[in-house]
């Protein structure tokens, strides 16, 4: 996977999208064991 370089506004809008699916998928391990 390529980078782009920190500072630029694809860094941040990449950094959001991957905090947000990796915290989705977090959230529906953590459902699948709390239910």
């Amino acid at each position: 996977m390529v980078l782009p370089p920190p500072g630029s506004p694809f860094f941040q809008a990449y950094a959001i999208s991957v905090g947000l699916i990796s915290a989705k998928h977090i959230y529906i391990r953590f459902l699948h064991f709390t239910g």
